[in-house]
């Protein structure tokens, strides 16, 4: 079964800085013998600065351009094989992540989604949720950011609160709703016409 996944093209290529929550959960959290699970962010920075922190990071990411981006932007040349590219501890698969089941992929101790989930819209969010929590074991931490904004648009990133969170995610996690931040100079807010935009940050643990 394939997830269409609907990529803003505005997002193509490198994110040029790390999020700042990430950089406080790597400075509360012990990550040195982490392995992480990036989905659907290949070209984000963020990878690239959990590679700093954990063991190990792992992306998935369907477009290969993105893919390409990172390792360049990092000076990396990364061995191919099979759609897997691997450079000193970071591994990115460029493939449907609908297609990465928990036996290739392995144990992970913490999922970064920087808002990946709003890049679904409603028929396929709940299949994306259901998938990710399959790759999750008991324990696993699962650190996830979304956007929610008024009037609701209908393309990607889509509008996602806290209640979409929970509705997709309470049966398997614990939640913890860290993060809820007033984003007035968000480029969407130009671009989309919008009232108003809060970015939320969800630090979920598997039951």
């Amino acid at each position: 079964m394939e997830l269409t996944f609907r990529q803003d093209p505005r997002d193509l290529g490198t994110t040029p800085t790390a999020h700042p929550w990430v950089a406080e959960l790597a400075a509360s959290t012990d990550l040195s013998g982490a392995r992480v699970l990036v989905p659907l962010r290949g070209g984000s920075a963020d990878l690239l600065f959990l590679a700093e922190h954990a063991a190990e990071v792992v992306g998935v990411e369907a477009t290969p351009r993105a893919v390409t981006e990172l390792f360049d932007s990092a000076g990396l040349t990364p061995t191919v094989t099979d759609g897997v590219h691997r450079a000193g501890n970071v591994t990115v698969w460029c493939r449907d992540l609908l297609d990465l089941g928990a036996a290739a992929l392995g144990p992970v101790d913490l999922v970064h989604d920087r808002n990946a989930l709003t890049a679904f819209p409603d028929d396929a969010r709940d299949r994306y949720a259901a998938h990710l929590t399959s790759l999750c074991a008991p324990g696993t931490r699962y650190f996830l950011t979304t956007l929610e904004y008024r009037p609701t648009a209908s393309e990607p990133p889509f509008s996602v609160g806290a209640d979409q969170v929970h509705g997709h995610f309470a049966e398997a996690f614990s939640i913890d709703h860290a993060h809820a931040e007033p984003r007035p100079e968000h480029r969407l807010m130009t671009e989309f016409g919008l009232d108003y935009l809060v970015e939320h940050g969800f630090l979920m643990t598997r039951r």
